[in-house]
Formats: structure tokens, C-alpha cells, sequence
């Protein structure tokens, strides 16, 4: 059985600091938040300045080094 969060979860932690603490947990996968989030980074919530949604740009030349 695989096991996989989605990052909205983690509010408190960016795109790295979210993949690294889902390895050491032994998550297999990760649903990214994918939207623009003009919150404020510095006091995230779920929904607004989630430190670990991004959009679809940026989703993309994260994902480049991947490919």
C-alpha cells in the first residue's frame, strides 16, 4: 500500500521542508496545492499563505530538474 498527504496540510512549511518531512515519514507521494496564494507567508493557513502552494509556473520549474 502506498500512503500520500496533500501539501495544504502543511501550511507552516515550504515545498523542500515539506518533501523532506514526507520522506522521513515514509509517505510515497505528495498532491500539491496548485493555485496562486496571495496570503501572508508569515502567518500561513491552510487556505491563505501557504508556504507550500505555488502555481502552475512555478510548479513547473520545480518540477524542470525531474524531468
Amino acid at each position: 500500500m502506498k500512503y500520500s498527504v496533500t501539501s495544504v496540510i502543511l501550511p507552516d512549511l515550504d515545498v523542500v521542508e515539506t518533501c523532506q518531512l514526507l520522506q522521513e515519514l515514509g509517505y510515497d507521494g505528495v498532491e500539491w496545492r496548485v493555485t496562486p496564494d496571495p496570503g501572508d507567508k508569515s502567518r500561513p493557513t491552510f487556505w491563505y499563505g501557504n508556504r507550500s502552494s505555488m502555481t502552475a509556473e512555478e510548479l513547473i520549474e520545480r518540477a524542470r530538474p525531474f524531468l
